[in-house]
């Protein structure tokens, strides 16, 4: 599992006295971002209208930015990202699991 710290320094409004800013660390390991490993979503190199007519229309369109143009699809269950108008990546939603199943641990790993 890899993880990484941030340490930010921010400088106050009296003074400008650099202080270090902290950042929660929030550790998902690899396998477990998500409970349902049966969730379909559409691969690499898929065409945008393959994912159409396999998923049917998206909640959500983003345009494209930069260069190439990356666009992405907002479905229930994953988003989809696009370059051009082929699939360059999908991912499924975490959902995180609730207090009531016992997973929720505190900042202290406890």
């Amino acid at each position: 599992m890899k993880l990484r710290l941030l340490t930010l320094l921010g400088v106050t409004a009296m003074g400008g006295v650099a202080m270090p800013l902290h950042a929660e660390v929030i550790k998902i390991p690899v396998g477990q971002q998500t409970t349902d490993q049966t969730i379909s979503k559409p691969v690499l190199g898929m065409s945008m209208d393959s994912v159409l007519a396999d998923y049917g229309e998206p909640l959500q369109r983003f345009d494209a930015v930069g260069e190439p143009p990356i666009s992405r699809w907002l479905y229930e269950q994953f988003t989809v990202y696009f370059e051009h108008d082929t699939v360059m990546h999908s991912v499924i939603k975490h959902t995180p699991k609730t207090e009531l199943q016992g997973d929720i641990t505190d900042s202290t790993g406890q």
